[in-house]
């Protein structure tokens, strides 16, 4: 074990077993995979998974990234309530620790403790897939951008085809990260069925384009997707809910 992996499991440890199981659980759920970039995690969000694989409390979730912080193993931004980002070397530790049975079971907490807090959600009519959960309502822009990875990572790969196929999220999420977020979620799913959506949302990519009024831009995703079979039934279900309204109607 590297000093640096050595003083973080000794820092977690002081904060008992809870904090040691805490860490353990976040250091994999962040962003598993290396992106090249660094991904900052909101705290209240690290302290989900920590609550629930040890009962960390918000405070003490606070109290620990800050000893970890102190001692440079992880960077802790103060903007927008805290927000932490974990070091490659402290990351591919746990990793390795955990193994891929470990690194399912902490993504599995991870989405667990979030689906506890979404409202359940309804399939977009009877030909959809059910989501389970308004996946599309995370206030979380690090997890509306991994959710699709953390439920692969947990061998949920049907839940994620639901989730990433579901038309709600398809529109938050061009509202969000533009047009190749949708269907790159899809396209990291590699199935015969979601690569088809992924080429549906790319094929309508060069429309897709940030526009006024904002609302105007669902509407014309709806009118590029309503021709094809899976998308068809969930535009008309979305554009048959007054609360939508004005502007979803099929330009």
């Amino acid at each position: 074990m590297s000093g640096g992996t050595a003083t973080f499991e000794q820092t977690a440890s002081k904060h008992g077993a809870d904090g040691l199981a805490g860490c353990r659980s976040r250091g994999v759920t962040v962003t598993v995979h290396r992106t090249g970039e660094a991904q900052f995690i909101p705290v209240p969000l690290v302290a989900m998974p920590w609550h629930a694989t040890g009962g960390l409390t918000v405070d003490r979730t606070r109290e620990l990234c800050r000893a970890l912080a102190g001692l440079s193993l992880i960077s802790l931004n103060a903007e927008h309530g805290g927000r932490i980002s974990l070091h490659d070397v402290i990351r591919d530790h746990l990793r390795r620790t955990l193994g891929a049975t470990g690194i399912s079971r902490v993504n599995g907490h991870l989405i667990d403790a979030v689906a506890a807090s979404l409202p359940p959600a309804q399939p977009l009519g009877p030909a959809a897939s059910d989501p389970g959960y308004a996946w599309w309502q995370a206030d979380h822009g690090h997890l509306l951008d991994h959710l699709i990875s953390h439920l692969l990572d947990t061998d949920r790969a049907t839940d994620a085809e639901a989730v990433a196929g579901d038309l709600r999220r398809v529109e938050t999420r061009l509202a969000q990260r533009g047009p190749s977020a949708p269907s790159s979620d899809l396209a990291r799913i590699d199935t015969p069925r979601s690569r088809s959506l992924a080429r549906s949302l790319a094929q309508a990519a060069h429309l897709l384009t940030p526009t006024q009024p904002e609302h105007s831009l669902t509407a014309i995703l709806h009118s590029r997707l309503d021709a094809h079979p899976h998308w068809h039934h969930q535009v008309s279900t979305r554009q048959g809910d007054p609360a939508l309204r004005p502007g979803l109607t099929n330009l």
